[in-house]
C-alpha cells in the first residue's frame, strides 16, 4: 500500500545522485536482501523497504555520514518514526558494499540480527546513529496490519523473550474508537502470541500471506456474512442428526399444560414486546440522550479544516450526551463507519436527479432532515455546496431544529457576488432553517447574511490543544537554536504554498521553514498541476523540510516548537491552524486575505512580501514573540477554547438562541495597542538597516487599534500581548 509513497519519497530526494533498484518478486524477504548485495554495482547502498517514507535529506545525509565513517564500519542504523507505533525504531540502513561480500543473509526469523553476528565475527563493527530520516508505519490495511503485528509478537518472543505493550494500546484504542485497524492489529498480535510453539524460525514469505485466521477474522468482521458459515468453503457446516429432539407439544403427557406451548409462550412474549414498542412512539426511548445531525461534504479520513470542526463539535456534544450522526459523501478510503463515537452517514455522490441534474445526495440529506428522528441538524456548507439544495426540496419537520453554519471566504464570495439568481435562491435557503450561524464577527459571511436581513448568531471555531509526546525538534534533527517557521495547510491553491515559496526564497542558515500538508486533489486536473509545482519547487530547496502530513498530535507537537506559524493563504473564512497556534501560546504571522484574522489576538497580518522582514523583526526580539504569544493564548482561553464554546453549543441546540458573546474582551483588545508602538519602531528599525524604511512604511501602513472597525487599507498589522502568566 505504500509503494507509491515510497517511491515519491525517493524522487524528492535533494541529491539524484544514486541507482535506484527496485527488487520485485523474491521471496522470502531474506533472499531480497541477499540480492540487494548480489545486484550492488556501488560503493555504498541503502536498504529501502516499501514501507519507509524517507525524509528529503536521508539519501544525502546517510552518504555523508557513511563517507566520513572509518574503514570497518560496515553499515549505519538511522531511526525511522513509526507513526503507528507512535515511537522512533531502527530502521533505515546504509551498508558499505565491499564490507557485506563475504556474508549472506540467512532464511532465519531475524535474518537481519543473524547478518550482524556474521559480520560481528569478520570484526565489521556497525553504528547505530540518532538522526530520524523517515517515517514507518504511515499506511495500512486491515490485513497488512494483522499481518504486521503477528510477525511482530512471534519475532519479540522468540529473539528476546519479550512481549510488548503494544497489544494493550490497541484493545484500548478499538475500545475508544472502534477502529477495524487497531481490531485487526489486536487480532494479529494475539495470532503471534498463540502461535508461538509452532512458529518456524524462517523469513517472511510474501507468498505464504494468506493466513486462514485472517481469512476467517475478515469473513468476520469485514464483510456481510450469514451465520454461520463454513469454516471451509464446499464442506458441509454440520453433520446431520440421526436423533432429532420432540417438541414439548408432540409429547402428549404435555399437551394440555399451557406453559409447555411455544406458540402460545411467543406470542404472549410478541403482544408485551408491541406494547412496549406503542409507548415508545411518541418520544425519544427513555434515558436515550437526543439525536443530533451534522451535515458536510467531506469528513473523516479527509483531513481539512471543516473536517476537524465537525469532528471536534460530534465529540464535544457526545460528551454533553447527544448521540450524533454526520452526514457525509463516502469515500473509498473510510475503513468504517464510527470515527470517535460519531455514527458516519455515507452519501450518494455518484448519482444525480434528472432532469434537474441536482446530486442525488441531497434528496438524502432531505430525508434525513425530515425524518423525525433528529432533535436537530446542524449543516456546514460554502454557499455553493450542493447540500444547501436539501433545504429546498420540500417542507422540513416541524420538530427538528435547523441550522446552517454558512462558510464564506473571498475565493468563494467572487464566483456569486453578482449572480442575482444564485443569490435569490441562497437567501430563500436560508429564511427555511432556524438559525444561520457565522465563524466571523466582521468578516464577509457576517457582512453578506445582515446585508439581506438575516440576523445570524456568531459562533467561532474551537479548539483543544493536542497531548503532545513527542519532541518535534528531536524527531526531525532541528536544533533548539534554529528559529523554526511552521507553515500547516494541505496542498491546495488557495493555501498559497507557491507564493510562499516565492515569498521566502531562500532562509538563512540559522532559520528553518517546515511545510506540514498532504496532497488534497480529490481528481482535480487544476489542483493536481499545482502539486506538482510546489514539489517540483521544493526538490531544489533544501532549506525545507517538507512533511507530507502528520496526525493530529504530531501537528500539535509541531505547532508548540515553532517560534512562529505562518499562513499565506489567498482566502479564508477562520483558519483553526491559528487557534491551535494560539492554544500553544506560539505567535503567527499571516496575510490579509486568511479571514478573521483580524478579529484574532496573538499574532501579526502582512501582506505576503513583507514576511521576510517580519520574520527577522521576530527572530531578533524573542521577548516580543513571547508575548505575542501570550496574548494568543489568553484569547485563546476566554474565546475559542471547547468549555466556552460548547456552552454556546448546547445554549443554540436547547434554545434556538445564542445570548453569549464571543467578542474579543475589552482587556484583551485594549492592550493590543500597548505593542503595536514597539512592533512599529522594530519594523522601522529592521527596514532601516535595509535601507528603505521610509518607501516600505508608508505603503503598509499600521493599524493602530482593533477598535477602528473596517479599517481595511490598512495592510499590516500588530497583535499585542496581554499581560497574564500561563
Amino acid at each position: 500500500m505504500t509503494f507509491p509513497a515510497c517511491q515519491e519519497a525517493i524522487r524528492l530526494q535533494d541529491t539524484q545522485a544514486f541507482i535506484l533498484d527496485i527488487i520485485r518478486n523474491v521471496h522470502p524477504m531474506s533472499a531480497a536482501f541477499q540480492e540487494m548485495i548480489t545486484r550492488c554495482q556501488t560503493e555504498y547502498f541503502i536498504q529501502v523497504d516499501e514501507d519507509m517514507i524517507l525524509h528529503p535529506t536521508a539519501v544525502r545525509e546517510m552518504e555523508e555520514l557513511m563517507l566520513q565513517a572509518p574503514k570497518h564500519i560496515g553499515m549505519i542504523c538511522c531511526h525511522l518514526y513509526d507513526e503507528d507505533l507512535e515511537t522512533t525504531i531502527q530502521g533505515v540502513k546504509i551498508y558499505r558494499t565491499a564490507s557485506l561480500q563475504s556474508v549472506v543473509f540467512q532464511n532465519v526469523k531475524a535474518c537481519e540480527m543473524d547478518l550482524l553476528a556474521q559480520m560481528g565475527a569478520m570484526g565489521i563493527r556497525w553504528v547505530l546513529h540518532p538522526s530520524i530520516q523517515g517515517r514507518h508505519g504511515t499506511l495500512f490495511s486491515p490485513e497488512t496490519i494483522y499481518r504486521r503485528y503477528k510477525s511482530m509478537y512471534e519475532k519479540d518472543i522468540l529473539e528476546w523473550n519479550d512481549v510488548t505493550g503494544d497489544i494493550k494500546r490497541k484493545a484500548r484504542q478499538f475500545r475508544e474508537t472502534g477502529d477495524p485497524l487497531a481490531l485487526f492489529a489486536l487480532l494479529g498480535a494475539v495470532d503471534g502470541i498463540v502461535s508461538v510453539p509452532t512458529a518456524q524460525d524462517k523469513e517472511k514469505d510474501f507468498t505464504k500471506y494468506n493466513l486462514k485466521s485472517l481469512e476467517i477474522f475478515r469473513r468476520i468482521f469485514l464483510e456481510s456474512q450469514t451465520f454461520p458459515f463454513p469454516y471451509e468453503a464446499g464442506k458441509p457446516q454440520k453433520r446431520p442428526c440421526v436423533n432429532p429432539p420432540l417438541l414439548p407439544e408432540d409429547v402428549r403427557e404435555w399437551a394440555g399444560e399451557r406453559h409447555c406451548s411455544s406458540e402460545l409462550a411467543r406470542e404472549e412474549h410478541e403482544q408485551e414486546f408491541v406494547k412496549i414498542s406503542d409507548g415508545l412512539k411518541a418520544s425519544e426511548r427513555p434515558g436515550d440522550p437526543q439525536r443530533i445531525l451534522l451535515i458536510c461534504h467531506w469528513f473523516w479520513p479527509s483531513v481539512g479544516g471543516v473536517e476537524t470542526i465537525v469532528a471536534d463539535l460530534g465529540e464535544e456534544l457526545i460528551g454533553m450526551g447527544y448521540r450524533v450522526d454526520v452526514a457525509t459523501v463516502g469515500m473509498a478510503e473510510r475503513t468504517t463507519l464510527v470515527y470517535r463515537g460519531m455514527n458516519i452517514i455515507p452519501l450518494d455522490d455518484t448519482r444525480t436527479l434528472e432532469p434537474s441534474g441536482i446530486p442525488y445526495f441531497s434528496l438524502e440529506v432531505y430525508r434525513l432532515l425530515t425524518s423525525g428522528q433528529y432533535y436537530a441538524c446542524v449543516m456546514f456548507a460554502d454557499a455553493l455546496s450542493w447540500l444547501l439544495t436539501a433545504f429546498l426540496l420540500g417542507k422540513l419537520h416541524p420538530e427538528t431544529r435547523t441550522f446552517i453554519q454558512l462558510l464564506v471566504n473571498q475565493e468563494s464570495y467572487d464566483k456569486w457576488r453578482q449572480n442575482s439568481t444564485f443569490k435569490e435562491r441562497l437567501l430563500k435557503t436560508l429564511q427555511t432553517v432556524d438559525g444561520v450561524l457565522i465563524l466571523t464577527e466582521k468578516g464577509l459571511d457576517a457582512e453578506y447574511v445582515k446585508a439581506v436581513g438575516i440576523q445570524p448568531y456568531y459562533l467561532p471555531n474551537a479548539t483543544t490543544p493536542a497531548a503532545v509526546r513527542m519532541d518535534f525538534r528531536k524527531r526531525f534533527a532541528i536544533s533548539p537554536e534554529t528559529f523554526l517557521v511552521v507553515h500547516v495547510a494541505n496542498i491546495l491553491k488557495v493555501k498559497n504554498h507557491l507564493g510562499l515559496l516565492y515569498a521566502l526564497p531562500c532562509m538563512p542558515s540559522n532559520r528553518k521553514l517546515v511545510l506540514i500538508g498532504r496532497p488534497f486533489h480529490k481528481n482535480n486536473a487544476e489542483e493536481e498541476k499545482n502539486d506538482r509545482q510546489v514539489r517540483d519547487m521544493l526538490k531544489n530547496r533544501p532549506d525545507i523540510l517538507f512533511i507530507p502530513g502528520l496526525g493530529k498530535e504530531d501537528v500539535g507537537a509541531a505547532l508548540q516548537s515553532a517560534d512562529v506559524v505562518v499562513l499565506a493563504s489567498l482566502a479564508e473564512v477562520s483558519p483553526m491552524v491559528l487557534l491551535e497556534a494560539m492554544s500553544h501560546g506560539t505567535p503567527w504571522l499571516a496575510t490579509p486575505d486568511c479571514g478573521d484574522v483580524a478579529e484574532k489576538a496573538g499574532g501579526i497580518v502582512a501582506p505576503l512580501d513583507m514576511f521576510p522582514v517580519v520574520l527577522t523583526v521576530l527572530q531578533q526580539n524573542p521577548h516580543f514573540r513571547q508575548a505575542l504569544g501570550t496574548l494568543g493564548y489568553a484569547h485563546w482561553k476566554s474565546c475559542f477554547n471547547w468549555e466556552v464554546v460548547g456552552e454556546g453549543w448546547r445554549e443554540i441546540l436547547e434554545t434556538g438562541r445564542l445570548s453569549k458573546s464571543y467578542a474579543m474582551p475589552k482587556a484583551i483588545a485594549d492592550s493590543m495597542e500597548c505593542l503595536q508602538s514597539q512592533f512599529n519602531d522594530l519594523l522601522l528599525s529592521s527596514l532601516a538597516y535595509s535601507h528603505s524604511s521610509e518607501s516600505r512604511l508608508s505603503d503598509y501602513p499600521r493599524c493602530s487599534s482593533p477598535k477602528e472597525e473596517d479599517d481595511r487599507d490598512s495592510s499590516l498589522r500588530c497583535v499585542s500581548p496581554f499581560p497574564l502568566v500561563r
